[in-house]
């Protein structure tokens, strides 16, 4: 589960997003990391994981996908 919220927090957040993922599955998360995560601030990748560790139940379908797939 670690490697799988280190993805998407890779995929999803701040200028490492760029590097990592392809548009469409940043596409896919990026709502979810807003809706759900977004009072973070940007650079807090031990705050952003926790964060959506705790929500994962609620990431749409689509995002869940993407992290089943990394």
């Amino acid at each position: 589960m670690k490697a799988i919220l280190t993805a998407l927090a890779l995929i999803c957040v701040g200028a490492a997003a760029q590097a990592a993922g392809s548009r469409e599955e940043q596409a896919a998360c990026r709502p979810d990391v807003r809706k759900l995560c977004g009072h973070i601030g940007k650079g807090d990748d031990a705050k952003y994981k926790e964060c959506l560790q705790t929500h994962f139940s609620e990431l749409s379908q689509k995002c869940q996908q993407v992290l089943m797939n990394h």
